[in-house]
């Protein structure tokens, strides 16, 4: 994902009409089983890493739980990245879960 952003980046970076980039829209809870009510494709959250987890739901924090669940850590990764190929982008991101979790 990282790697992904930067090579964006740098791709974007001679481009004067793109002034920056916005990092992963309003992350929110991933469950294991179908969605829409049993309806929907199947998701599996094995490759989440969280063999560590109890229930059959993942979600990521802001800056608690485990480190691989931490979005603070991700997007501050993400942005350094960007900024190592064009220190002139801006970087916007969303809050967890609809942008409505200020944790």
């Amino acid at each position: 994902w990282i790697a992904m952003w930067a090579a964006l980046a740098r791709r974007y970076s001679v481009n004067a009409t793109v002034v920056g980039m916005g990092l992963k829209n309003e992350p929110r809870k991933v469950c294991a089983g179908r969605s829409w009510n049993g309806q929907g494709n199947l998701c599996d959250i094995s490759f989440l890493n969280v063999s560590d987890h109890s229930g059959v739901c993942v979600q990521a924090s802001w800056a608690s739980g485990p480190m691989h669940l931490q979005y603070r850590l991700a997007v501050q990764r993400a942005g350094q990245a960007i900024l190592r190929q064009n220190p002139r982008f801006l970087i916007s991101i969303c809050g967890l879960d609809y942008g409505t979790h200020f944790e």
